[in-house]
């Protein structure tokens, strides 16, 4: 019943309106990956990279028309591979990360020979990650026994992890109104943390001093969230489903791309309940620019979005989706 009432939350109006531009998709092609078990390690120019959380040190390789796919495996010592405990690939072409918070440590190697050939031992856990260069990373962790999300960034250099307090603001908790997403936009040199649950981004240089904080087009600034306290208030659980505001995100060139999980007053309800509704925003000032649709597939909805040039990808469920976007939405 409150599930229900969560999502029935979404598909009211909720006190915005959306700017929709026309053909901005122009073709799509899909492909069946038969499990749903696959995320998006990366996008490279012609190259699809599937991370699979059933087989870790597999990925699954496309070509971005989706004609081609092989399987490719990477090499990992044993010792490495004893260390690591929960991990996330990454591919920023030609090099690929396994990053795991929980060990915790990054790993590096190159897409031509799939081998790893540098270790990077982090002196701090961390919840995401999201590489800047090859020897620097932003990540999200938490400071000693404080019971909230911060910033950080990792590099070779002394110190190696730096800490940058104050960007992640709580509200309700430190935790759950502050949960979100992590990215790296290299074509800016810029770095965006978006939250989940209310209306709000960072964008940050790569040394993680704040350019601007931005707000989505939805009204809801604050985190529509219940948390209770169990465990003689050493632990601290969701005590109702939350209020999405935005799903997941991409950033390429000048622009960010948001799921966003809420309807606009200017949206039929049976549009919205068909497709995921995607909104654009000027990453160099965090302006709205326009949305567009992505419709269902498959019976789906989209759970993760990248994009490399014009090439949308898109995971609905066990089927992955290419949308060929208009050139002229980065002019």
């Amino acid at each position: 019943m409150l599930y229900a009432y969560s999502n029935k939350r979404n598909h009211e109006p909720n006190g915005f309106i959306r700017l929709f531009r026309p053909h901005t998709i122009k073709s799509t092609k899909s492909i069946d990956l038969a499990v749903n078990s696959y995320y998006i390690a990366g996008v490279s120019p012609g190259h699809i990279y599937l991370g699979n959380a059933t087989t870790p040190f597999y990925m699954l390789s496309l070509s971005t028309s989706l004609s081609d796919q092989q399987q490719v495996h990477i090499v990992i010592s044993d010792t490495d591979r004893i260390k690591l405990k929960s991990f996330r690939i990454e591919v920023d072409s030609p090099i690929f990360y396994i990053k795991d918070g929980i060990a915790p440590l990054i790993l590096s190697g190159t897409l031509k020979d799939l081998q790893v050939s540098n270790s990077i031992y982090d002196s701090t856990f961390f919840t995401a990650a999201v590489s800047i260069s090859p020897s620097s990373f932003a990540l999200r962790s938490s400071r000693n026994h404080q019971l909230e999300y911060i910033l950080a960034k990792e590099q070779d250099d002394s110190p190696r992890v730096s800490f940058f307090p104050g960007l992640i603001q709580k509200q309700a908790d430190g935790f759950f109104s502050t949960d979100g997403m992590l990215l790296s936009n290299k074509e800016t040199n810029r770095l965006v943390y978006l939250y989940y649950y209310r209306n709000q981004f960072l964008c940050m240089d790569t040394n993680l001093s704040l350019l601007y904080r931005g707000k989505t087009i939805d009204t809801t600034s604050w985190a529509k969230i219940k948390v209770a306290k169990i465990n003689e208030g050493k632990t601290f659980v969701l005590n109702a489903p939350p209020l999405f505001v935005n799903k997941t995100c991409c950033s390429y060139k000048s622009l960010l791309f948001v799921h966003s999980a809420l309807r606009a007053n200017n949206e039929s309800r049976e549009r919205f309940n068909a497709a995921s509704v995607i909104d654009v925003y000027d990453i160099m000032n965090g302006a709205y620019k326009f949305s567009f649709y992505l419709y269902d597939f498959g019976g789906q909805k989209i759970r993760e979005i990248g994009i490399y040039h014009n090439c949308l990808i898109a995971l609905h469920d066990h089927y992955l989706v290419t949308y060929y976007l208009d050139q002229q939405i980065f002019n």
